[in-house]
């Protein structure tokens, strides 16, 4: 992963609806996890699953985000005097 990018975890209740190809969910998953970039997650991942009509899911729903910031600074001890 690169600095800043956002990796999304979720369960298939996001994308699964009754009488409707999977690949139709997903594509809508597509279309709506570009708003993740650059933007407060909790905010981004509660618009998503909104858009996403997860409320109307007979499943359950489960959506994960976490943005990698980069490498921590390593901070090397002072040794004892």
């Amino acid at each position: 992963m690169s600095a800043d990018d956002t990796l999304l975890l979720y369960t298939d209740g996001l994308v699964e609806r009754r009488r409707e190809n999977i690949d139709t969910g997903l594509a809508r998953l597509v279309a709506h996890a570009g708003g993740l970039s650059g933007s407060l997650l909790q905010s981004s991942l509660d618009a998503l699953v909104a858009a996403l009509g997860a409320s109307e899911s007979a499943d359950d729903v489960t959506a994960i985000a976490a943005r990698y910031t980069g490498p921590l600074v390593q901070v090397q001890p002072i040794p004892p005097a």
